[in-house]
């Protein structure tokens, strides 16, 4: 579990890259060579998909691991690392563009676990006598306040105003 909830930091140089060569031509800093930033972001995706590999594996082979880390109330928070870096990535990517279907398939096939995990954890609260969130909250919920903010961005950038809307509003009920 250890190297899968670290996972979520594997897009933080490619994003930055991306920030800072977007940034104005007028400032200091100047415009940072593309070449640094498609290397940047070409090893983000390659170790972001080594270590989801892993973690394939892992449900192979220790799929009662998994299981656990899936009805465990903070072990389940770690679950959203992989789908942020991936939605991160994606928006920061210098080889697919924002208005292609590609970004827009991936966009949603990056979404639906986020929603997915959303479902069982509001679900949970809500089902259970505990009808206060803070019995359930705990440091690691921010973890799916984050990926519910990413899928919010990533629908705005994409024109969808109303899911972007529900998205950042689910993030904001868990504050």
């Amino acid at each position: 579990m250890q190297a899968f909830q670290n996972k979520h930091l594997t897009w933080l140089p490619s994003f930055t890259m991306k920030i800072l060569s977007e940034s104005k031509r007028d400032s200091q800093a100047g415009v940072l060579p593309s070449t640094v930033f498609h290397l940047l972001w070409w090893l983000a995706i390659i170790t972001q998909a080594s270590l989801s590999l892993l973690y394939v594996l892992k449900c192979f082979h220790h799929f009662h691991m998994v299981k656990a880390e899936f009805l465990h109330h903070v072990g389940v928070n770690y679950l959203y690392a992989p789908w942020i870096s991936f939605l991160l990535l994606l928006q920061s990517s210098p080889v697919i563009l924002s208005n292609s279907v590609l970004y827009l398939v991936l966009c949603w096939v990056f979404s639906i676990p986020v929603i997915f995990l959303d479902i069982k954890i509001y679900g949970q609260w809500f089902t259970t006598e505990k009808r206060f969130l803070y019995i359930f909250a705990n440091p690691t919920s921010q973890i799916s306040v984050i990926a519910n903010f990413v899928v919010a961005q990533a629908a705005a950038k994409m024109g969808w105003k109303e899911t972007a809307v529900c998205m950042f509003s689910l993030g904001m009920v868990h504050i």
